[in-house]
């Protein structure tokens, strides 16, 4: 599969007259994608893993930003109970989430939020799901990852 992945840095474009202004950044995905395998049932705030850092589960932010976006997929589709996957900054559950059942996000989805949740450079975000003790297939691995707006450097 291929990366999708936006620039990293803001672009700058023309303001008319023939100078250069600032664009509004556009939202990209940063280069990380987490994941669980085989996602457990009755779990509570779970960490997953990087795949893209071999070292560490989370992302150090290079500079200040929002996460405005998450996105998920499964592999196979949820049969009963619940999955909720969301963000985390500095260990801390953040605002955006996505909830998963057999009515809704059966294989995955997304959200985006305007304000999203707000990061400063260093920041290590990570992502975590929580399950249903009624959850199931247990053998559906998880995908997810992020929109974000860094600030202009």
């Amino acid at each position: 599969m291929g990366c999708e992945c936006g620039p990293f840095v803001p672009e700058m474009g023309p303001a008319g007259g023939g100078g250069s202004a600032p664009v509004a950044p556009s939202p990209y995905s940063p280069p990380e994608q987490w994941a669980q395998q085989n996602v457990p049932s009755s779990t509570i705030a779970q960490p997953m893993s990087c795949q893209v850092s071999t070292n560490f589960d989370t992302i150090k932010m290079i500079r200040a930003g929002r996460i405005v976006g998450l996105g998920t997929t499964l592999t196979e589709a949820i049969a009963s109970g619940t999955l909720t996957v969301g963000i985390t900054i500095n260990g801390v559950p953040g605002t955006i989430l996505l909830v998963h059942t057999n009515a809704s996000n059966q294989t995955g989805g997304q959200t985006t939020q305007i304000a999203g949740d707000a990061y400063v450079a260093g920041d290590l975000i990570g992502m975590l799901f929580t399950t249903s003790e009624a959850f199931t297939p247990t053998t559906t691995d998880l995908e997810g990852w992020l929109e974000i707006v860094a600030e202009e450097p």
